[in-house]
């Protein structure tokens, strides 16, 4: 992969560096002025900056026409160096992929995924889970002990497995401020919000153990000051070698 060719290098250039891009199937565009307006709130779509979000975008947007037609009005970055960033899967060429998909919405939705239906979860589910997990974290505080250790462990996997994981995902309700609540139980349980979307939403698609770029408008909660400031450093380290 070629990083100071025609364009320079994507990550450290002075020209790009100040640019909240992203590529979608080869064609690089500026995220700026979008991330604010982003209808499943800034903090999914930043996990599309500074790498290709292919897979990411088509993953995720169940009405894949209508997505791409908005992402197509945003402004285009001509001369970006596409060639120097790993290019992303792109599941929409694959047949199967758009059967499934194209199955789940006319069997699972049944049209109606544009009041956001695939966006909308139980909150008397959440409910009580949340209220499980905090009863356990009160009795463990009163009174600790293994039964309650046992108790409150197997609170923290509740949330771990269900409210915590769709709100990371965005599908917990159609309120991003809901959901980035919900996702904060993974941080709340002893993991890291932070983690856990860059894991689940984009790593699973790259298979170059260098690519480690977190953004997040949470970082310090999530990941810690000094703990976020090393992951943006290692990255720009990285993306230079």
């Amino acid at each position: 992969m070629e990083l100071d060719g025609e364009g320079g290098n994507p990550w450290t250039d002075e020209r790009w560096r100040g640019v909240k891009w992203t590529v979608y199937r080869g064609v690089a565009y500026d995220l700026t002025k979008f991330i604010d307006a982003h209808p499943a709130g800034a903090w999914l779509v930043r996990l599309a900056i500074g790498r290709d979000a292919t897979a990411l975008f088509e993953s995720y947007h169940l009405r894949p026409e209508v997505a791409a037609a908005r992402l197509r009005r945003l402004p285009v970055l001509e001369g970006f160096p596409v060639g120097a960033v790993p290019r992303s899967p792109r599941p929409n060429d694959s047949d199967l992929y758009n059967t499934l998909r194209d199955r789940v919405r006319r069997e699972v939705f049944q049209g109606r995924e544009a009041e956001g239906a695939h966006r909308s979860g139980s909150f008397g589910a959440a409910s009580a889970v949340v209220g499980a997990a905090a009863i356990a974290l009160a009795a463990y505080t009163a009174a600790p002990s293994l039964a309650t250790g046992a108790l409150l462990g197997l609170a923290g996997a509740w949330v771990g497995l269900t409210v915590q994981h769709c709100g990371n995902h965005g599908a917990m309700s159609t309120s991003p401020i809901v959901n980035q609540l919900l996702g904060f139980g993974d941080d709340l349980i002893g993991g890291s919000s932070l983690a856990w979307q860059y894991h689940h939403q984009v790593r699973r698609f790259r298979k170059r153990e260098s690519e480690r770029r977190f953004f997040s408008s949470c970082a310090s909660l999530s990941q810690g000051p000094r703990r976020a400031a090393a992951l943006e450093r290692a990255a720009l380290e990285t993306a230079g070698n």
